[in-house]
């Protein structure tokens, strides 16, 4: 198993890409920590990862807020004895798609809290744990929106709050290299998680049109390269964004 006798935090981890990080986490023998402002949510994840045999803790924060966030990352490490993987999944995007220039601030302020804040406040937890282990990987979701804002019309903050990620995670993975501490970024393309429905008409069909695979991506794929940079297989690998979206444009 890749991950066994391993603990990791995964935000975000109540559905879509975050569960199935934390599925497949708990497949190659890690414990869990399912960090979910969805309580619920995370309860029934933790419930279907126990089938594996590992440790499964849901715990409900807001990883906006930087005191539910240390609380969080002290009580992983009080139940589960230490964290060795970080994973920032958990993101917030205004769902009404207003231009811009349009925008309601308040929108703006959830966006950066949870998607560029929320790593922030993460990683600020976390670390010292792993500086004092000499051991750590640091993976944070971002996204194509980030690099190609086109894929992410009607959502410029959301967008440069990925962006904002990438170029903080190219930062930190500099810092932590001297700790043994690897710090990447998965950059999704077009997902499907349930929630297209969602979208303006026409959006899923436009965006199929920039894919060559001519599909969207499935959560499982984008856990399947967060495994690979949360295990053994990526030593020397720190300080990327690599970028799973079916061959999309640039």
């Amino acid at each position: 198993m890749k991950l066994a006798k391993k603990a990791a935090i995964v935000t975000g981890a109540g559905g879509g890409i975050g569960r199935s990080i934390a599925r497949v986490f708990a497949e190659e023998g890690a414990d869990v920590v399912i960090a979910e402002i969805d309580l619920p949510g995370a309860e029934r994840v933790a419930g279907e990862l126990r089938s594996f045999g590992v440790r499964a803790l849901p715990i409900e924060v807001d990883v906006s807020v930087r005191t539910q966030v240390e609380a969080m990352v002290t009580r992983s490490i009080d139940e589960l004895g230490k964290v060795d993987v970080l994973v920032n999944n958990a993101a917030w995007a205004d769902r009404s798609f207003q231009l811009f220039h349009e925008s309601d601030e308040a929108a703006w302020e959830r966006t950066i809290g949870v998607t560029y804040r929320g790593v922030l406040n993460c990683c600020k937890a976390a670390i010292p744990h792993m500086v004092e282990r000499n051991w750590g990987r640091i993976i944070n979701i971002t996204s194509d929106a980030g690099i190609a804002g086109i894929a992410a019309r009607r959502q410029a903050v959301y967008a440069s709050c990925k962006g904002a990620v990438a170029a903080f995670s190219r930062a930190l993975a500099y810092e932590l290299a001297p700790y043994g501490i690897l710090v990447n970024c998965v950059s999704p393309g077009v997902v499907d998680t349930g929630r297209n429905d969602e979208l303006p008409s026409g959006t899923v069909e436009r965006w199929l049109k920039g894919i060559p695979l001519r599909r969207l991506g499935r959560p499982e794929e984008i856990a399947a390269t967060v495994l690979f940079l949360a295990s053994d297989d990526s030593s020397y690998v720190t300080g990327e964004q690599l970028r799973v979206n079916g061959g999309g444009g640039s």
